[in-house]
């Protein structure tokens, strides 16, 4: 989650747009790392579900 934050001071300082980028960076990296752990967390519930189907079988 930090690595677009911290892309984003690295251009900062290279155009000298000091807090822009670094808050858009951040803000992208809370959104993707949100919709990251909601992947994980959606995938780990099918998984519990096909095995409990698979038992009753």
């Amino acid at each position: 989650m930090a690595v677009p934050a911290l892309i984003g001071f690295g251009i900062d300082s290279w155009l000298g747009t000091r807090p822009v980028l670094v808050s858009i960076g951040a803000v992208l990296g809370l959104v993707l790392g949100m919709w990251h752990l909601v992947r994980l967390s959606n995938s780990g519930r099918l998984g519990q579900s096909d095995d409990r189907h698979r038992r009753r079988s």
